[in-house]
């Protein structure tokens, strides 16, 4: 198909031409193909400033956006397009540009601190007023801005203060020119940690040295500390992050050291705080501290020194399981030893032994020990009780007391009666007390006038005897019996009477205000054993005893046996005296006479 060209023909040009995505050196044309068939699209650009120093690009018919690179920044650049078919093109479309200001390049960090960033960068082509800085925390916080003159030859170096350690930030650089801004360069940077602040030595011995310091801002992992003495020895020790003090120990004494302590966070570590002292001389040393001759209220505290520079000795006594003070013991430098008293007994005990120097107390010594249990009256014994006695026994370790204590009183009120006796005194007995009451008594040991504690027992003392037994009317089967009440009333008495050669007992109970009764019934001429006991409830009384012999007849002996009941008459003897007697005998109660031999019973009158 051949194309004819009119005379005067106009090619139809692109249309809605545009220029986007402008940078600091490149840009992108746009534009809509032209309604007309052409062959190609060409495209001029160059700055504004110079019409002659163009740049010309052939383009096919069909693309419709061109990409411009190598331009120069902050520069009015004038593109044209137009339409080609054969020899001829259409009138040019117009479009003009400004292109970016260029960022700062090679950004960098040239210094840091634990508060500051120092940046440099190459300074962009075109011509700023200023570079502005944004900055800020990565994990988050408030962020900063700060704007800084170009520098005066091909880099800028500016300085961003004010930061926390330790701490991550984010920072970035823009050319900034009227309103127009470069895009930003960027970089990343952590400040130093801080160092340790107020470094200082608290206290000194002559073997250790206490440091405090006050804890950086950063996070931190741990703490390096570095001590050299004067004389080259170096050690190290490393510390939890959250430590703000520390004892150095294991130091020379009187010797100067260098003490340095570091930050450190993961490889990252702070400036050093340093600061140098001297431990203390060697001071005197007290040694072998001992406890000795341990009472139940005292102990030797005995201690040995060769240093003759001590001034004295500060003993403390202290209850070790309360930690209250007990006492307190200035004594002499010659002294070696030093008895502690007025204790309480079974308590543990700690002496702290300060030695005197330059005016000031040396480190303690201490010895522990638990003083012994309190001598005491160990056990009351009561025997021998009697109606107006008993005796006592008790215990007690031996020299243990000077002297024991003794009360006796009635449960009833009533003035106590109190004996002391010697300490080596183990019984006593105790006389003059009344029948058949309550007592209560009470023991305890003396040493130094120091009373311990006491042991006490209860006895109630005998029923008293019936005394002064007598006898009155007494006949051949009776007699009347008296006695003496005791003292104290008791409920009835008990009397027994029974032959002194063996035989049934009778007992008669007699009421307790009685002080005689009547024995009946008895044999004629028997001697018989009579007791009179006193009796209170279940308690009685020691007996009171004496015997009486009935009256008998001249002409009745006693026969034993089973016959000690009976009467016996004598009959008058043969003519021969060699014959054999015959013996009658009768009932004192049956009043039957019988006779051996007899053959023959007979009735007598009584």
């Amino acid at each position: 198909m051949a194309w004819f060209l009119l005379p005067f023909a106009v090619i139809d040009a692109p249309s809605q031409v545009d220029v986007r995505d402008v940078t600091d050196s490149t840009a992108l044309v746009t534009w809509s193909q032209p309604v007309a068939q052409v062959h190609g699209v060409s495209i001029s650009y160059g700055p504004s400033s110079s019409p002659a120093d163009r740049s010309v690009v052939e383009l096919s018919f069909s693309d419709t956006q061109y990409h411009l690179g190598g331009l120069s920044p902050d520069t009015q650049y004038e593109v044209s397009l137009s339409s080609r078919m054969g020899e001829q093109s259409s009138i040019p479309v117009f479009q003009s540009f400004l292109t970016d200001l260029d960022a700062p390049k090679d950004l960098q960090t040239v210094e840091l601190t634990d508060e500051s960033i120092t940046l440099e960068w190459k300074n962009s082509q075109a011509p700023v007023e200023n570079y502005r800085i944004k900055y800020g925390p990565l994990s988050g916080g408030e962020h900063g801005e700060l704007l800084f003159p170009p520098g005066p030859r091909d880099t800028t170096t500016a300085k961003i203060t004010g930061l926390r350690p330790g701490t991550e930030y984010g920072m970035g650089v823009t050319a900034v020119t009227d309103e127009r801004e470069s895009r930003p360069t960027t970089t990343n940077a952590v400040t130093a940690l801080d160092a340790p602040k107020d470094l200082a030595v608290t206290e000194v011995t002559e073997k250790t040295m206490m440091l405090q310091w006050k804890r950086p801002l950063a996070k931190l992992d741990s703490f390096r500390l570095v001590y050299v003495s004067a004389d080259g020895h170096r050690a190290e020790d490393v510390l939890p992050g959250s430590s703000e003090s520390h004892l150095l120990r294991g130091l020379t004494a009187g010797m100067l050291y260098t003490v340095s302590i570091i930050a450190e966070r993961g490889r990252g570590t702070s400036a050093p705080s340093t600061i140098s002292a001297a431990t203390e001389e060697e001071r005197p040393v007290v040694v072998n501290v001992t406890v000795s001759d341990v009472s139940w209220d005292s102990f030797l505290l005995s201690w040995a020194t060769e240093d003759r520079r001590l001034e004295g000795f500060l003993i403390e006594v202290t209850d070790a399981e309360t930690g209250s003070e007990w006492q307190n013991h200035t004594v002499s430098a010659d002294a070696r030893s030093i008895t502690i008293s007025g204790l309480s007994s079974s308590t543990w005990y700690r002496a702290n032994l300060y030695g005197v120097y330059r005016g000031a107390l040396l480190e303690p010594v201490f010895a522990d020990t638990i003083t012994e249990a309190e001598p005491e009256v160990q056990a009351l014994l009561v025997s021998d009780v009697g109606p107006e006695s008993f005796k006592l026994a008790w215990v007690a370790e031996e020299d243990a007391f000077d002297t024991f204590v003794i009360m006796v009183s009635q449960v009833e009120p009533g003035q106590p009666r109190e004996l002391v006796l010697g300490g080596d005194e183990r019984s006593t007995s105790i006389t003059d007390l009344t029948e058949d009451t309550d007592y209560e008594i009470q023991i305890f040991g003396l040493f130094l006038g120091r009373p311990s504690k006491s042991v006490m027992e209860g006895v109630i003392t005998d029923l008293g005897s019936p005394k002064g037994i007598r006898f009155s009317d007494v006949t051949d089967t009776s007699a009347a019996v008296h006695w003496v009440v005791p003292r104290a009333r008791v409920d009835s008495y008990r009397v027994t009477y029974v032959p002194a050669h063996g035989g049934n007992a009778k007992t008669l109970t007699m009421e307790g205000s009685e002080a005689h009764t009547v024995l009946s019934n008895l044999t004629p001429g028997v001697t018989y054993e009579v007791t009179v006991v006193s009796v209170k409830g279940q308690r009685e009384s020691e007996p009171g005893s004496d015997s009486v012999t009935t009256d008998g007849d001249s002409r009745v002996g006693h026969v034993g046996g089973d016959q000690r009941n009976v009467r016996r008459r004598s009959l008058p003897p043969r003519s021969d005296k060699r014959a054999p007697h015959t013996i009658c005998w009768r009932s004192l109660r049956r009043l039957v006479p019988y006779c051996p031999g007899w053959g023959m019973k007979q009735s007598l009158a009584s």
